[in-house]
């Protein structure tokens, strides 16, 4: 594992779970994220709004990060979240 970051406990109530990045055999980095029900439903039900909104104006852009917040804030820390260390040891 080459970095770990959990979002869960994030007061922007923006995006939520746990990600980590490895790196293969081979030398490759592949992204692994970990995510409750809840979370994967968030993530999933946000995503085109995040892919779509890298061309919004400004002011459009604020009113879905605005979306994007209350369903991020809806997302309960799962027991234990805290619990999991960030782990940052390069690329």
């Amino acid at each position: 594992m080459t970095h770990s970051q959990r979002t869960y406990e994030c007061s922007t109530g923006k995006y939520k779970g746990v990600n980590t990045r490895w790196r293969g055999p081979d030398g490759q980095l592949f992204e692994l994220q970990i995510h409750t029900p809840s979370s994967l439903w968030a993530k999933e039900v946000t995503h085109e709004i995040y892919e779509y909104k890298r061309n919004l104006t400004p002011e459009d852009r604020a009113r879905l990060e605005k979306y994007e917040k209350q369903i991020f804030e809806s997302v309960p820390v799962p027991p234990g979240a805290g619990d999991i260390p960030t782990i940052v040891k390069g690329s």
